[in-house]
Parts: structure tokens; C-alpha cells; sequence
């Protein structure tokens, strides 16, 4: 296991749950400073507090520790969920899907994109496809 990552990874859930230690601490029982001896690596939680931690953030505990990165976990469950693991959801399907929530108003324009008759979705698709080409060879 390594505990760098464990630190890591436990902040970035925690924020990303929009939590702060102290409301971390209180889910846990424990007191604010060993969430953030946890965070900082100086403390590392006992195998109890982990299962716990990856039952309040709903992740797998090998996420948690490491052993998985986040999209490796998400494309196991991708493939889980819709039990094809032989023509399951690529590596790339899940950046894009990434690409997709830190850039919302492409999101937008995309689910805009799909209201359109299927004749002027593909034009704006050749257009994408031409800009694209052009904006990489600069």
C-alpha cells in the first residue's frame, strides 16, 4: 500500500464530497486532528476506519488505498453495471466523459447538438472534425 497515495486520495474524496475534517471526523467518530494526521500521512487509518471511510464515500476500499485509480474503478463499475466486460466501456469513453464534466458549457452545447435534425448534426459534426484538424496542426 502506498501511504502517500492513501493520504492523497483521502482529502481529495473528502473535498469532493464537499466536507470539511471536522465534518469528516464527526461521520467517523474520530476527532478532527486523526483525520488530519490520516491526510497529511502521518497516521495511517486502521483497517476498520478504511472499510468505514469507503462505506461514507461509497467508493471501494481499493480505491482508497491505492490500488486502483479513480477512472480504473469507474470503468469496473461501468462494466459491472452493464455486464458486458468484454465489450465494456474504454479508458477513452471514460476521459471524454471526464472532459465532459470539467468543461459544462460543452456538456450544454452537446445536449443542444442532439435537439437538432439529424441533417445539421452532422454538419456541426464535420465542422467539429475540421476545426479540430486545423487547431492541431498550429
Amino acid at each position: 500500500m502506498n501511504y502517500e497515495q492513501l493520504a492523497y486520495n483521502l482529502k481529495y474524496f473528502r473535498e469532493q464530497s464537499g466536507w470539511t475534517q471536522k465534518q469528516l471526523s464527526e461521520k467517523m467518530n474520530v476527532s478532527r486532528s486523526v483525520v488530519t494526521k490520516w491526510e497529511n500521512g502521518t497516521v495511517v487509518p486502521d483497517l476498520k476506519s478504511i472499510i468505514k471511510l469507503s462505506r461514507i464515500f461509497n467508493i471501494s476500499v481499493d480505491l482508497i488505498i491505492g490500488m486502483d485509480t479513480p477512472r480504473e474503478d469507474l470503468l469496473k463499475e461501468f462494466n459491472r453495471i452493464y455486464n458486458s466486460a468484454s465489450e465494456g466501456i474504454s479508458v477513452e469513453t471514460l476521459e471524454i466523459i471526464d472532459y465532459l464534466f470539467k468543461h459544462p458549457q460543452l456538456k450544454e452545447q452537446l445536449r443542444r447538438m442532439k435537439e437538432l435534425p439529424l441533417k445539421r448534426q452532422k454538419a456541426l459534426h464535420t465542422l467539429i472534425e475540421t476545426l479540430v484538424e486545423e487547431f492541431s496542426r498550429v
